[in-house]
């Protein structure tokens, strides 16, 4: 299957990681994309990773230069919204952080501006695979990523939590092993919470029936 790119899903990149890139293009009808790639394999496959990112992207948080959000330390969503009108997205597992996340979209940004229209995607997609191959290179290499992504000049600070806002609900259906004890310890609590409300009601309920009846004197009436 072709992606938007004209890049085959998966062909030149490993398998041992997960990575998606796509970009929307500048049109004002709609978040088309312009760019797709990813590590998927197979059509199925293909299809699961493209409708994430679309549906990612139809989500994008809006009045966020750039943003991100991980979950389970493991998987990574990332946006950069661009002056070009163009919204970019990454999702990479494992994340090699999000400081390295956000300075390889601006790494993609200033490809597809600076890079001829006919030659703009195969510039991004070698841009795409020299950052699949940190990702296969494990967290090692995430201190040689300045090199690896020629053209990323300064430092990047590590975006504050008070950015990051919750992926949509698709993307947390991959990693959904751990909900089942949140949602018991959830349940606990406000059972809890319940039943303590319910037993300070009692007493207040029991001291006002006893300083009205000044004691047990109405049972003994």
């Amino acid at each position: 299957m072709l992606d938007a790119a004209g890049v085959r899903e998966g062909e030149g990149m490993g398998s041992s990681v997960f990575c998606c890139v796509a970009v929307t293009s500048r049109s004002k009808k709609g978040k088309q994309l312009s760019y797709f790639r990813s590590t998927a394999v197979g059509e199925e496959e293909a299809e699961a990773a493209r409708a994430l990112a679309t549906l990612c992207l139809n989500h994008a948080p809006e009045h966020h230069r750039w943003h991100h959000h991980t979950v389970d330390r493991r998987r990574i969503f990332a946006f950069l919204a661009g002056d070009d009108g163009r919204t970019y997205l990454a999702i990479a597992e494992p994340t090699p952080g999000s400081a390295e996340v956000v300075q390889f979209l601006e790494r993609v940004r200033d490809t597809c501006s600076a890079t001829p229209r006919r030659q703009r995607n195969e510039a991004v997609s070698s841009v795409v695979q020299q950052f699949v191959q940190i990702l296969q290179a494990g967290p090692s290499s995430s201190s040689t990523t300045h090199h690896m992504l020629p053209g990323t000049g300064g430092s990047f600070s590590e975006p504050s939590s008070a950015d990051e806002e919750a992926q949509p609900e698709e993307g947390a259906t991959q990693r959904r092993s751990s909900r089942p004890s949140w949602r018991h310890t959830w349940w606990r609590r406000h059972a809890m919470a319940v039943i303590g409300v319910d037993v300070v009601l009692c007493l207040v309920l029991f001291s006002v029936w006893m300083a009205v009846c000044h004691g047990f004197s109405c049972v003994q009436r």
